[in-house]
């Protein structure tokens, strides 16, 4: 399944990215304990990007359609300090 998929992509410390075809707060829910970026509207002037526990990114009113979700994996660095901007 998809989720097994990305559970050994996080054991092989990839990234992993899923593209949210339905309700984004069912999608985000598989990954509620889990640090997640989402990124909402991407390219769109109306573009938001959060990074945090999936429960915390739950409780964000106003995510509707359009929302992509990545898993990380292992973080460098440098992908750790770009994301802090976004943590919720």
């Amino acid at each position: 399944s998809w989720l097994e998929k990305i559970k050994k992509n996080i054991l092989d410390g990839k990234h992993t990215l899923v593209l949210v075809i339905c309700d984004p707060y069912k999608a985000i829910l598989y990954f509620k304990n889990m640090k997640i970026v989402l990124i909402q509207h991407a390219t769109w002037k109306t573009e938001r990007i959060l990074y945090g526990y999936g429960k915390d990114i739950m409780k964000i009113e106003n995510i509707t359609h359009q929302v992509s979700i990545i898993v990380p994996g292992n973080l460098h660095p440098v992908e750790e300090e770009s994301l802090k901007r976004f943590e919720i």
